[in-house]
Formats: C-alpha cells, sequence, structure tokens
C-alpha cells in the first residue's frame, strides 16, 4: 500500500501525522510526506520520503503577509481569517505541485491534516479515496462551512470539479481523530466515518534533548509555559505569565520558539528558565502543571501526563480545545483580554491547588491510555484502500 500524507509548512500541523505514518512504515507500506520544501526537509531527517509542494513558509511575502494580518485579529474569529490563508492562498499554491506528486508517486490513498485541503482534491480529481487526521475535535460543519466553504469551492470550481457547499466530501472515506471520545463536545456527535484514537506525542525531529540545567533546579513543582510554535511572538503574553508566576513557589520553563530572542525575558523572574525549544515528550512527565495556548499538540500532551492547566487561547482552533478543557474540570482558561499577571496567578493556584483539576486529569490519562493506537488507524487505512468505500464506525 502506498500511503500520501500532506500538511501544510507548519511544525504542528504536520507532526500529528508523524506516529501514524511511522506504523504504516513499519509493518510494510510505503509512506510519503508532501509539504513546504522547509518542512519536507526535516522529515527526510526522520528518514521519510517527502516531496516538496508549495512556497517555503518562512520565504512567502504573502504568507507573511496574512499572518502579520492576522495576528491583529486574535480572538475567537481568528479562525475565520484562516480560509485566506490556507484555501485562498496555499491550495492554488500547492495543487501543481501535488498533482504532480500524485501523477508520478502513484499512491493509494490520500491522507491529510484536517487544516490542508488540496489533497483531498486532488485525490477527488484522481479517482483515489482519501482520509482527515484530525486535531482532536472535529470541527462542526457549520463551523467548517463558515470558515471554508465559500473558498474551497471556488477552489474546487478552478480544478473542474463540482461544487460541495455542504463539505460531504472531506470527510467521505475515514477522519482519525487522534483523542479520548470524552473529548469530543456532547452536542456534536461524531461523523459515521469518524474514528477516535490514542493520541500519540510526537515532537522530535533531530537530537532535542533536555537542557543540562533541568536536574539542577531548586527542589520544588514545575510548571511549564509555552506558547507553541505559531503564536510564542505574541506580544505581551511571554511577560504575563513571567511577571504573573514570579513569586510562586515553583520552577517555571518557559520555551520561547526560533523567532524569539530569548533575551526578552532576561532577568525578569528569579524562578524563570527559558529554552527556545524542549520536547513535550521529555519534559511533561517532570511537570507539576501546564501554562499554554491550548494548541492541540500541547493539551494533548498535558492529558496524556494528566496535568492541570490553565489555558490562554489566542486564535486558531485554541478556543474550541480551551472551551472543552473547562467543560471536562482539567483546566481555566483566560479569554485575550483578561490575560493579565494576576488572573494568570490566581488561576494556576486554582488548578494546582483544587484537587478535582488534577483528578479529573488523571481521568483523562486513564482514558487514553485504554484507547486503541496507531496501529488500528493503520487497519482502519488498510481497510478503506482494500474496499474503496467509506469506512464506517461500528453502530453507525
Amino acid at each position: 500500500m502506498r500511503v500520501l500524507l500532506t500538511s501544510h509548512g507548519l511544525p504542528s500541523h504536520a507532526y500529528p501525522l508523524v506516529p501514524l505514518a511511522s506504523a504504516l512504515s513499519e509493518v510494510g507500506h510505503a509512506v510519503c510526506f508532501a509539504t513546504s520544501p522547509d518542512l519536507s526537509a526535516a522529515l527526510r531527517r526522520l528518514g521519510f520520503e517527502a516531496r516538496d509542494v508549495g512556497p517555503v513558509w518562512r520565504d512567502d511575502p504573502e504568507i507573511k503577509r496574512i499572518q502579520e494580518g492576522n495576528s491583529q485579529h486574535l480572538g475567537r474569529e481568528h479562525m475565520l481569517k484562516g480560509a485566506e490563508l490556507f484555501i485562498s492562498h496555499l491550495c492554488p499554491r500547492m495543487l501543481p505541485d501535488l498533482q504532480g506528486v500524485v501523477e508520478s508517486w502513484d499512491p493509494d490513498v490520500v491522507l491529510s491534516e484536517m487544516g490542508e485541503c488540496s489533497g483531498a482534491l486532488v485525490a477527488e480529481r484522481a479517482g483515489l479515496p482519501s482520509g482527515e487526521v484530525c486535531f482532536g475535535i472535529e470541527w462542526p460543519r457549520s463551523l467548517q462551512k463558515r470558515v471554508i466553504g465559500g473558498a474551497l469551492d471556488e477552489v474546487r470550481a478552478s480544478m473542474g470539479l463540482p461544487a460541495d457547499p455542504e463539505l460531504e466530501r472531506l470527510r467521505r472515506f475515514l477522519a482519525l481523530l487522534f483523542a479520548p471520545l470524552s473529548y469530543q463536545p456532547p452536542n456534536l456527535p461524531l461523523g459515521k466515518t469518524s474514528h477516535v484514537l490514542r493520541p500519540e506525542l510526537f515532537d522530535a525531529i533531530g537530537d532535542e534533548g533536555l537542557p543540562t540545567w533541568i536536574d539542577d533546579l531548586p527542589d520544588r513543582p514545575l510548571v511549564y509555559a509555552t506558547l507553541g510554535t505559531l503564536f510564542a511572538s505574541t506580544p505581551g503574553i511571554f511577560e504575563a505569565i513571567v511577571d504573573g508566576l514570579a513569586t510562586e513557589p515553583v520552577n517555571v520553563v518557559a520555551t520561547l520558539g526560533t523567532d524569539t530572542d530569548p533575551l526578552r525575558l532576561k532577568g525578569r523572574a528569579s524562578n524563570l528558565h527559558v529554552a527556545t525549544y524542549i520536547p513535550n515528550s521529555l519534559l511533561l512527565p517532570r511537570c507539576d502543571a501546564l501554562v499554554a495556548h491550548a494548541g492541540y499538540g500541547t493539551v494533548m500532551g498535558g492529558l496524556c501526563h494528566g496535568l492541570p492547566m490553565v489555558l490562554l487561547p489566542l486564535g486558531a482552533d485554541q478556543f474550541m480545545h480551551a472551551d472543552r478543557c473547562e467543560a471536562l474540570g482539567v483546566a481555566i482558561a483566560l479569554a485575550p483580554d483578561s490575560i493579565t499577571p494576576g488572573a494568570i496567578r490566581d488561576a494556576l493556584a486554582q488548578v494546582r491547588g483544587e484537587p478535582g483539576f488534577r483528578k479529573r486529569a488523571q481521568e483523562l490519562r486513564a482514558e487514553i491510555a485504554s484507547m486503541q493506537g496507531v496501529d488500528r488507524g493503520v487497519e482502519l487505512v488498510e481497510e478503506l484502500v482494500r474496499t474503496g468505500t467509506p469506512v464506517v464506525r461500528p453502530g453507525c
């Protein structure tokens, strides 16, 4: 079986595909990534075949323009701006390259991360089955239509594909949700082809490890602060976290990402320890709590380790994850206009001090540990290729 995986050029979008890709490779299936040149190089270092499609994210002036514009609209409406970048701009840039990959590499199936629609479109035109890997929560159809519906139909028309106003074809064959069933909002029933699987953490492309100074930290609880890879440079957020926790009896480890100068926080608090990047899978087992932006990978990492959280959603789908974590009783979320040092300090004191937050986080951890994992995902993809028909969840 030959499996083509497509992703936008963001680590937070591509990395959720890596555990599935590894599991497919381990049982003998051929796997190839199709993503931006800057990210495909990193995937090749992991041993995967990878083809370049679309622009280099860091060098593309239009991507920079759109992202800078989006940064002015942080909040719950931020994701509505994503259609301009992911659909209107990137789809036309990726489609010619991706069509060439399909013709030359000849896959049996195309699997795409949920933000990347070009793979599904190219598969549809080529008569191939396709699947979607969702970031924890299956977006409700009404929200998808609002965010990408019109823009996507314009791209479909340019390819000679019929309109799909209800977006019925995106998850027509298969959707894999790497998150516990209880994480799905109860008022949003899963689609018939949607299957929940145990989240598997992947966050180390090279030889990244724990800094040597981790073992030398004072003997007190460790709180991890991160804003992920896309929102780390948002002005004022890290400063509010650090100032809020400066007098608390905890070690604060903050990872600022490659686009933020570590000197930005130098000398701001005696209990602060700054790094550019530390793999969550290595750091979270040592943590007592998490202060983060509510990105999918970070939230799932926190749940996999049973950590209570303070969540500071800023844009994209982060509000969906923050809302769900609050509803499950594992986190307190602060709206962007409520992010102050005092609010962060009080929220962290509450999630660490009230046993219910940690208890419920540990319950989610146990649920995750009991789930079927990527091996089941491989079986579902194999079934899709074998039958060429939608893989419907049992009981639907």
